[in-house]
């Protein structure tokens, strides 16, 4: 079964994939791709199959998804192009060359037969069209794509794919042409991982061979919580029939309130329906997502992000009985200490609430409030903290005092 890993979908990243290209902008920007596309080559490409000789020895060019080990930091697979005796192989795609910063392709070749195989770029841009050699090794090569001298075939002039994009920001048709010229069958051409950089936004492709494709699904029992409490998650690697992977093992990412970015908390293991319960104790708003890498048997798979909020914890301590026209003082703390952040006393009333004073959170986290006793009978009161840098707001339990 031919399957593609795919990391995105845009007309950009459809022609980048066709050429295969380096690394992304980090090493693991390569193995970060979203939801898995398997099944071939995406929509927007073609295949076809060219004979040279006449006539022809049959329709032998195909392309596979192989488990042939890709370049570092690339997976366990490539993409393999399969050429007959004196054919070749072309694989196809459009799209727009407009603020084209970096192009990479990783290709080797293959040839049982002891004749190698050539490897040309096509690009056929504002109806001119322009021919490069790639190199043909047996070994894995990164080649800078917008680098690779090109002649136009009209007039032999020599220009680059990044002069052309400079020159014709618009839509191009790039084609990667692998080409057997020997009687004999079984030359082949490999391409893995592809970088296409545009006006600084940079996509990604990792051709792999068959894995099961996984869903990873990360849920938290709770989508707000107080400072203090456990974040309850759960996550959970699907297959491609919605079947729980028993034994999966997954990275849960998290990065907290004004952190730049994302660390590995744990590395949890999968039971046997295919989930794991999570918990971490929380204080600040916090991003969760679960990460699993591609093994052997499992494509990778990465779960939306999950966002915990956590509103902040107030505490507050309030005497049970008040004489009229005397002061109802209450004091208490914040979790966090939420220094400067504005707090308020309230009294329950029918209808609406009555403020009774306000002030601010003191350095420690504590603060201090009053209000005059007017009427008798049971005063309801409660403390509000208002939302600050990582927290929601926040508001005390209730107390009663008794007014006489």
């Amino acid at each position: 079964m031919k399957r593609l890993l795919a990391a995105a979908t845009s007309a950009v990243a459809l022609v980048s994939a066709v050429l295969g290209a380096g690394l992304a902008s980090s090493p693991a920007a390569a193995l970060d791709p979203s939801t898995p596309v398997y099944d071939g080559l995406p929509p927007g490409w073609s295949f076809d199959w060219v004979p040279f000789a006449t006539p022809d020895y049959g329709p032998f060019g195909d392309y596979q998804h192989v488990a042939e080990a890709g370049p570092t930091g690339w997976g366990t697979g490539a993409l393999k192009l399969v050429m007959g005796p004196v054919s070749g192989v072309r694989l196809t795609a459009v799209t727009s060359l407009a603020g084209l910063d970096v192009a990479t392709v990783w290709v080797k070749i293959g040839m049982p037969a002891g004749v190698a195989p050539t490897l040309d770029l096509s690009v056929v841009v504002d109806g001119d069209t322009y021919v490069g050699a790639l190199p043909a090794d047996t070994a894995w090569t990164q080649v800078d794509l917008a680098a690779v001298p090109l002649e136009q075939q009209a007039s032999g002039s020599s220009t680059t794919l990044s002069v052309l994009a400079d020159a014709h920001p618009t839509t191009a048709t790039l084609t990667l042409a692998a080409d057997n010229g020997y009687d004999s069958g079984g030359a082949f051409a490999f391409v893995d991982g592809w970088s296409w950089t545009a006006d600084g936004v940079t996509e990604a492709y990792d051709f792999e061979d068959p894995h099961t494709p996984t869903t990873c699904v990360l849920t938290s029992k709770h989508p707000v919580i107080e400072a203090g409490e456990m974040a309850d998650l759960t996550g959970r690697v699907l297959d491609d029939h919605g079947g729980g992977v028993a034994g999966a093992r997954f990275d849960l990412l998290v990065r907290g309130w004004g952190q730049p970015s994302s660390r590995v908390l744990m590395r949890p293991l999968t039971n046997s329906h295919g989930s794991i319960g999570m918990a971490k104790l929380q204080m600040r708003r916090t991003e969760y997502q679960m990460s699993l890498p591609q093994t052997v048997a499992l494509g990778r798979c990465r779960s939306a992000l999950v966002v915990v909020k956590v509103r902040t914890k107030v505490t507050m301590s309030a005497p049970a009985r008040a004489a009229t026209g005397r002061q109802i003082e209450v004091s208490g703390a914040t979790t966090p200490a939420k220094p400067g952040t504005a707090v308020t006393l309230w009294r329950v009333r029918p209808g609406a609430d009555t403020r009774l004073d306000r002030g601010t959170v003191t350095k420690n986290g504590t603060y201090a409030l009053a209000a005059k006793a007017t009427t008798t009978g049971v005063w309801k009161v409660y403390v509000k903290v208002a939302a600050a840098r990582g927290n929601l707001a926040g508001r005390s339990p209730t107390a009663a005092v008794r007014v006489r």
